[in-house]
């Protein structure tokens, strides 16, 4: 038998709490939301526009108000891009257009393919989506036809008439699975 007279009743200090109500904070401030129904269905066609339309011109010759409404037009936009040719880190679309208007008409193809491997994350104002594609291009110059497989992860926050736009673009590769 146990005597239990002499053993003292433990319990939690003010720093015992503290700690697990931080914990119980960080646990919930950082699991991932769910986009509602309306904001998935919203953001996957985006994606699907952004790689099918916005930056798949095929043969056609390729011209910026293709994807100018995805974007942010201001300096909130920021991308970290692998294939840009002067910079990698963009700063805002005055930066952005320049850059990329001159690369995408050097080529005379430009085919991107998604894999079935979106991701959305969505609350009110904000949401991210992340994805990999294949990308098949032709020089203007050669023809010789290159392909590569990209991680995207992009950014996304409500503007003012609350559309969806490209705050954040980060690509990055090859894929390697």
């Amino acid at each position: 038998m146990v005597d239990r007279r002499n053993q003292t009743k433990r319990t939690p200090n003010i720093r015992t709490w503290v700690f697990l109500c931080i914990i119980a904070t960080a646990a919930v401030a950082g699991s991932p939301s769910r986009a509602s129904a309306d904001d998935a269905a919203t953001l996957q066609a985006l994606v699907e526009r952004w790689v099918t339309f916005t930056w798949s011109p095929k043969n056609e010759r390729f011209e910026m108000d293709r994807i100018s409404d995805l974007y942010s037009a201001d300096e909130d936009l920021l991308a970290f891009d692998l294939m840009s040719p002067a910079q990698t880190v963009i700063k805002g679309w005055r930066v952005y257009e320049p850059l990329w208007l001159p690369v995408m008409q050097a080529h005379s193809y430009w085919e991107l393919t998604s894999y079935d491997d979106l991701r959305i994350s969505a609350s009110s104002d904000t949401a991210w989506t992340a994805f990999t594609f294949k990308s098949l291009v032709r020089h203007e110059d050669s023809g010789e036809p290159q392909e590569g497989e990209w991680h995207a992860t992009l950014g996304w926050e409500r503007n003012d008439q609350g559309a969806w736009q490209i705050v954040h673009e980060h690509i990055s590769g090859p894929v390697r699975r």
